[in-house]
C-alpha cells in the first residue's frame, strides 16, 4: 500500500508549549504546528526512530524524532505519483 492509499489527513494539530522548558515560547504561549510522532510512524514508520532521553527531567525509553529528509523525500515521492496519476487522469478524458 502506498502513502496515496492511506485515509484523508488530519490537520495539523497545534500544542501549546504552557508548561515547556523553551521559556520565550512558554511566556509568549505560542502554539507551535507539527506532525504527532507517534500518529506518522501508524503510516510512516522509516521515518519515526526511538530513543532514550528526559522530558521535564523525567526519564522515558520511547521519545520519538521525525526524521524530516525522510519525510520530505516520501512527501515529494508522493506529489510526483500524483502529477503522474493526475497526468494519465487528463490524457484519458482527451
Amino acid at each position: 500500500m502506498g502513502i496515496m492509499d492511506e485515509p484523508e489527513p488530519k490537520p495539523a494539530p497545534t500544542v501549546p508549549y504552557g508548561n515547556s522548558p523553551h521559556y520565550q515560547m512558554a511566556e509568549g504561549n505560542i502554539e507551535m504546528v507539527g506532525f504527532i510522532a507517534q500518529e506518522l510512524e501508524q503510516v510512516l514508520p522509516d521515518v519515526v526512530s526511538r530513543r532514550s532521553a528526559y522530558i521535564d527531567g523525567e526519564p522515558v525509553d520511547d521519545l520519538r524524532s521525525i526524521n524530516e529528509t525522510k519525510l520530505l523525500y516520501v512527501l515529494f515521492n508522493a506529489v510526483k505519483e500524483l502529477t503522474a496519476k493526475v497526468k494519465a487522469l487528463e490524457a484519458a478524458r482527451v
